[in-house]
């Protein structure tokens, strides 16, 4: 499993700091947490992304590869400031 953890305005809508889910790819990891709670996948996707603190901009985007027990930070733009 993913560990999926929300900061800002998505823990605040969300009600809950992480969640876990089985995903491949960051995207799969965004399109089960739009689902779960209804969200637009866009406004999902607006998010800054980290995977084991290395932002996904550095990696493959929304393309990268996760693996079991990785951990996606999912951070609302409004967040950073």
């Amino acid at each position: 499993m993913v560990k999926a953890k929300y900061f800002g305005t998505y823990k605040k809508e969300f009600g809950i700091s992480e969640d876990s889910f089985k995903a491949g790819s960051v995207s799969e990891l965004l399109k089960a947490v739009a689902d779960k709670y209804n969200k637009d996948i866009r406004a999902i996707e607006s998010a800054v992304i980290f995977v084991n603190d290395i932002s996904i901009n550095q990696l493959e985007g929304y393309k990268t590869k996760l693996k079991d027990k990785d951990e996606v930070l999912i951070i609302s733009p409004a967040s950073m400031g």
